[in-house]
């Protein structure tokens, strides 16, 4: 794509892709359609707008992962109780937390959702619905059904799990005997499979006996076991699901999966790569003398434009640029960085942060990195919708840790970015890209920033005073001093080692 065509086709891209419902399949989901499927399979919020329309859009606000995480959660325990509610929440914050550790740093370039989709069925997604369901059973006394039966791609669990109560819940008979006509009917429905019940009516179950309830039912076991019941059977009815059953069925026997998900990942793209290979030399070539640290001589700044172009045509088919698309964009973004065209980078790097969400794993951070100093000095007022997207991103992936402490979520700038940060990223240019490995003849960017005082590099000097902990420390020279206490700088020092200064 030349100059000229990326200046026409650059506000179509950002139209279709800036959280529209057009936008191109990517592998990995992102977190909020993670927190959409839970609250669908819980019989939760399934038509909530916001959540439909934040599901796919890859710059969503990361503190709402929070929010709606909150919502369903707090809704789980009005109704079935603050244990069951605190018990599902810890193993879902577990899964999220091991979910972004994968996504963050594996690439699944060559694979489709749809091979995403059955690599987590067979790693996380089986492994913490079983833990869960362990940890649900753990809240109650007694027998239970066991495990393995509640996973069939042909029977209902929740007609199961009726007959099971029939045969070892004291009561249950007598209480269903009881009940009128209308709600008689409703758990018949239920055990022939015409239904799936919903939380309500399993909430409101006990208040349809007749009373004055002698059936001596233990309603916390029956609401329990009937609400696993009808999540499984909600998850029954979504594409993959058999596979998905299969694997909890294998894991409550308590077998381990054989291959990693990174194993899995790899098997999947094999055959990409196999269909890619003749291109690797010249892969190989463009992105060992586009390294930012490389030293360049003359006439390569032309030849890699070139080389770049013959890439992209060889990589024409829809298959490859779907997979390979955000790669030769950073190429292209890092080749004019180098070549001191910065207004031609930002756009570049625009493109290249697009395609590599929920995509390009480790490389994600790697173009985030690089883009977030290239907004921040190629422009008199940065992008700031474009800086605010790359530091969501950032924190969304946990490559960072958030600098304003704002935990709702919000569309002004200053709520997730502050003004010294941009002045720091801008200062950081020349450490990202070092002059030494720029093209002869670059026009070299002039970069000021407004960095302040940087009291970090100073702090494993100081030793701390156990005896007077809020003993007043001077930092600083002449022009600017900063007294702070010891424990307010041991609270820096963890700020950078989170960092990673």
């Amino acid at each position: 794509m030349t100059e000229e065509h990326l200046k026409t086709f650059l506000p179509i891209y950002e139209q279709l892709f800036a959280g529209s419902a057009i936008m191109p399949e990517f592998p990995y989901p992102t977190h909020i359609e993670v927190i959409r499927s839970l609250a669908k399979a819980l019989g939760i919020k399934a038509g909530n707008k916001q959540l439909d329309d934040k599901a796919k859009d890859k710059v969503a606000d990361y503190r709402l992962v929070n929010e709606f995480t909150n919502e369903i959660f707090v809704y789980i325990s009005k109704q079935f109780g603050t244990q069951l509610s605190k018990t599902l929440r810890q193993h879902f914050t577990l899964y999220l937390n091991e979910y972004i550790s994968l996504l963050s740093t594996i690439y699944a370039d060559g694979l489709s959702r749809q091979n995403m989709n059955t690599i987590l069925s067979k790693t996380i997604w089986s492994k913490y619905v079983v833990k869960s369901i362990e940890s649900a059973y753990g809240l109650l006394s007694g027998i239970k059904p066991s495990i393995t039966t509640l996973f069939s791609a042909h029977t209902s669990c929740t007609s199961q799990t009726i007959s099971w109560l029939e045969d070892h819940e004291a009561g249950w008979t007598r209480f269903y005997n009881k009940l009128d006509k209308e709600n008689k009917a409703k758990i018949k429905a239920w055990k022939e499979a015409e239904h799936i019940p919903d939380v309500q009516s399993l909430v409101s179950l006990q208040s349809w006996s007749s009373g004055p309830w002698p059936e001596q039912v233990d309603w916390q076991k029956v609401r329990i076991l009937l609400f696993i019941a009808m999540v499984i059977d909600r998850i029954a009815k979504e594409e993959g699901a058999s596979l998905l059953f299969e694997e909890c069925r294998v894991l409550s026997w308590g077998a381990n999966s054989t291959k990693t998900f990174g194993e899995l990942v790899s098997e999947h793209q094999q055959e990409y790569k196999n269909r890619i290979s003749t291109l690797l030399p010249l892969i190989g070539e463009i992105q060992e003398g586009l390294k930012r640290t490389a030293v360049k001589i003359e006439g390569q700044f032309k030849y890699y434009k070139s080389a770049l172009a013959e890439l992209e045509l060889q990589l024409s088919v829809e298959e490859h640029k779907s997979h390979f698309s955000y790669w030769l964009d950073w190429h292209k973004a890092r080749m004019y960085v180098l070549n001191g065209q910065l207004e031609e980078a930002h756009q570049f790097y625009k493109l290249a942060f697009d395609g590599c969400l929920f995509r390009a794993g480790i490389n994600q951070k790697m173009i985030i990195e690089e883009a977030i100093v290239v907004v921040a000095a190629s422009l008199g007022k940065p992008d700031k919708v474009f800086l605010k997207h790359l530091k969501n991103a950032q924190l969304m992936f946990k490559y960072d840790i958030p600098s304003v402490q704002n935990n709702k979520s919000s569309n002004k700038f200053s709520d997730i970015i502050e003004d010294w940060e941009v002045q720091n990223w801008k200062a950081s240019f020349f450490r990202v890209f070092p002059k030494t490995g720029m093209f002869p003849g670059a026009n070299i960017p002039n970069v000021k920033a407004n960095a302040g005082l940087n009291i970090l590099g100073d702090i494993d000097a100081i030793k701390p005073d156990y005896r007077n902990p809020n003993r007043k420390l001077k930092i600083g020279g002449v022009w600017k001093k900063l007294i702070l206490n010891w424990f307010g700088l041991l609270k820096w020092s963890r700020v950078k080692q989170l960092k990673g200064f």
